[in-house]
């Protein structure tokens, strides 16, 4: 008797033993689930985040490219302006010449016309 006693006692050991181990499993099972569940909206967020980081990137890529584009507009224009005005800086300086000529040419009538009245 005393000796199944003992057994039973050991059973029932076991039993509250296993009853322990299973109740941490059940336990480790749940926290294991949140946190996989945790995981699984922290790894969503991240996602969202990064599509919307790569779509702000995209935008400043076409901004880029469209700042790009008016400035080689813009540097078309300025070299188109700067031969433009390299043209007529060499007619101003042909017309100043012209005009240099034409202010010599006058004076040297002027002063043969003086002379001419003294002569006279």
């Amino acid at each position: 008797m005393l000796q199944q006693k003992l057994w039973y006692i050991s059973e029932k050991d076991k039993l509250q033993s296993a009853k322990n181990v299973i109740f941490k499993f059940v336990e480790f099972t749940g926290q294991y689930s949140a946190k996989q569940e945790e995981l699984t909206k922290d790894c969503k967020a991240t996602k969202e985040q990064l599509a919307s980081a790569t779509d702000k990137a995209d935008d400043l890529v076409k901004k880029l490219e469209n700042t790009n584009g008016d400035l080689e507009r813009t540097k078309n224009i300025l070299e188109t302006s700067q031969l433009e005005l390299s043209q007529k800086n060499t007619e101003l300086n042909k017309l100043k010449a012209d005009y240099d000529k034409v202010v010599l040419d006058q004076d040297n009538l002027n002063g043969e016309h003086d002379a001419l009245k003294e002569d006279k």
